[in-house]
């Protein structure tokens, strides 16, 4: 083999090796590893959130009454078979694994830069922060997967999903929701991290010889899903109707707000909540136990995270 070719050979692996010492890009690899787990795991709890407030959205007497996990499951079931159940994957993967890829490696290089001594409200601020930067990236795939799910378009293809939406009602309609998406998907992620952290250092102190960390963070990773989910489901509703919703001027926060609380009241804004929280608290477990254990498998935690 000749020298220019072994130096061609080398160069990549070369290149391989400085990349993969950085390590926000690391904690990058190692979110979207997570991401692909726990949504290929609980993709029908998203479906099935989806498909309740998409009948809410729909406002056919048949359709209004089908908010019931039972008979969704059911429908689902009867006209689409168990692989209905995993519609809009695709969608939910292009937006989930970078998304998350994106959001843990924002997190890992905020807590960096914040030091040892980041206490409750710099939990907070790094959620937020990392939320905000992750949902601003992959927005016009949570848009597409909303109406993948939903049952009330029919596309053939993500591709074909994407230029018929920025064809038909511009590019701006891919960008629909965002501020609901922010005030549902920051404050969760602030909360999230803040009760995480909390919980977590708490149990290490109760329980500092116990040797299954998985379970601590589960554990921990659980009641902090649980919590900020309750409290963010109202504006996952509101995000879901401007979504899905094909005339520009009805894709107003205020206008889509005032329009659930006539049509359901105040429990219009809860619609879908046990499959979200079913979903959230487990994906986010999940996410956050997987994320925890690559990151000790390739050398994140000294200096990053102490869990």
């Amino acid at each position: 083999m000749s020298s220019e070719a072994s130096q061609l050979i080398r160069f990549p692996k070369w290149r391989t090796e400085s990349l993969l010492s950085n390590t926000t890009l690391r904690s990058f690899v190692a979110g979207s590893f997570t991401g692909v787990c726990s949504t290929l795991l609980f993709q029908p709890l998203d479906l099935i959130k989806t498909r309740i407030q998409a009948n809410l959205v729909s406002r056919t007497p048949e359709k209004a009454l089908s908010i019931k996990v039972v008979p969704i499951v059911r429908q689902i079931l009867r006209e689409e078979s168990v692989v209905g159940l995993w519609r809009g994957t695709v969608p939910s993967l292009l937006r989930t694994v970078p998304g998350v890829g994106i959001y843990f490696s924002s997190i890992h290089f905020l807590q960096q830069q914040a030091g040892p001594d980041c206490g409750s409200t710099c939990f907070i601020v790094i959620g937020i922060l990392g939320r905000f930067i992750a949902s601003l990236s992959v927005l016009p795939f949570t848009v597409i997967k909303a109406r993948y799910e939903s049952g009330l378009f029919r596309y053939g293809s993500v591709l074909g999903a994407l230029r018929s939406t920025a064809a038909q009602e511009g590019i701006k309609s891919l960008y629909s929701g965002f501020v609901p998406t922010l005030l549902r998907d920051a404050p969760f992620s602030g909360i999230y991290l803040m009760f995480y952290e909390l919980i977590k250092s708490s149990l290490r102190k109760q329980f500092p010889d116990y040797p299954y960390t998985p379970v601590m963070h589960f554990g921990s990773g659980l009641t902090a899903g649980l919590l900020a989910s309750i409290v963010t489901h109202p504006f996952d509703v509101i995000k879901t109707h401007v979504q899905l919703s094909s005339q520009a001027e009805k894709r107003t926060l205020v206008y889509t707000a005032s329009n659930i609380w006539r049509s359901r009241g105040l429990t219009g804004y809860f619609a879908g909540l046990v499959p979200r929280i079913a979903r959230r608290t487990l994906m986010t477990a999940t996410s956050w136990t997987v994320y925890e254990q690559v990151i000790r498998s390739v050398g994140l935690v000294e200096g990053a995270r102490r869990a």
